[in-house]
């Protein structure tokens, strides 16, 4: 899957030595739009062909260029999920497909894919219902992050069809693949 923009908030250098290896295997990012943190490593947006900064509401580097302020994104996170969903309301996508948008897991110990790109250990120790009626494991943060989620959808009127088996997210209908793909 080759995405068509890519959001990013990290500042941590360990994002730029990622997609450093990703070129290096022979993954290309020319075609991908880049939307990334004012306090994204700078070094990042060299990667891409295309690219623009977007301020978080509360970043000192927005106090630094107050003329920027239309860059704001409302919450601009505090997960790339949030961010990228704000981003998708900004340039006017109301209806949206979800995928990997879990916000916690089925196993607690088997967090992610292994074949996924970085680290992020958390302590999945919250017990929730899930999107397909099943126990799902989810910690404090990421249940805030669902919520600050849900409360984006609700704002801009969005609705989504979510693919995975995560949190059940308000605003968001649960479904397989197969029925995504109708």
């Amino acid at each position: 899957i080759v995405p068509d923009i890519l959001v990013l908030l990290e500042q941590s250098w360990l994002v730029y030595h990622d997609l450093i290896e990703l070129s290096a295997e022979g993954f290309d990012l020319s075609s991908i739009f880049l939307v990334g943190s004012a306090t994204l490593d700078p070094r990042v947006f060299n990667l891409f062909d295309q690219s623009c900064i977007f301020h978080r509401p509360l970043s000192s580097a927005l106090f630094l260029f107050p003329e920027e302020e239309y860059g704001v994104l409302p919450q601009a996170g505090p997960q790339a999920a949030n961010a990228g969903l704000e981003v998708a309301m900004k340039l006017g996508f109301r209806k949206l497909l979800l995928l990997v948008c879990d916000f916690g897991a089925v196993d607690e110990e088997y967090q992610r894919s292994v074949d996924a790109m970085g680290t992020s250990p958390r302590n999945l120790s919250l017990p929730l219902l899930g999107s397909k009626g099943r126990t799902i494991y989810s910690s404090p943060e990421l249940s805030v992050t669902r919520q600050l989620f849900e409360r984006i959808l609700y704002l801009y009127g969005a609705r989504a069809l979510c693919v995975g088996e995560g949190s059940r997210i308000t605003g968001a209908e649960s479904v397989t693949f197969e029925q995504a793909k109708q």
